[in-house]
């Protein structure tokens, strides 16, 4: 499955693997767990993200994590977003403002 990644003036193509999105529901659930307790969203502090804020966030460790070099948590985040958001296939990542980010 093709997920594009648009930030910092750039598009990054990812080709994430179907059998990935059932695959790592152990991860994806961890995930939830972790942000179902609260996550800052830039200067405020959300105490129960819903499934589009918690897809920011992940948006922007997959940013943190393409950065580093992490190509492997790289596509486990994006995989996340495909699977907590079926039918996106890309998202523009907004650095200055997390709630800004967008998913097409």
């Amino acid at each position: 499955m093709q997920f594009i990644i648009h930030a910092e003036g750039h598009s990054l193509p990812l080709d994430i693997p179907d059998h990935l999105l059932t695959e790592a529901e152990g991860f994806f659930s961890k995930l939830d767990e972790d942000m179902a307790r609260g996550r800052q969203m830039g200067q405020r502090w959300v105490e129960q993200p819903n499934q589009e804020e918690r897809c920011k966030v992940a948006a922007a460790r997959l940013l943190d994590a393409m950065h580093q070099g992490n190509a492997e948590l790289g596509l486990l985040l994006a995989a996340y977003i495909l699977a907590r958001r079926p039918g996106t296939s890309a998202v523009r990542i907004d650095e200055s403002d997390l709630n800004a980010t967008e998913f097409g």
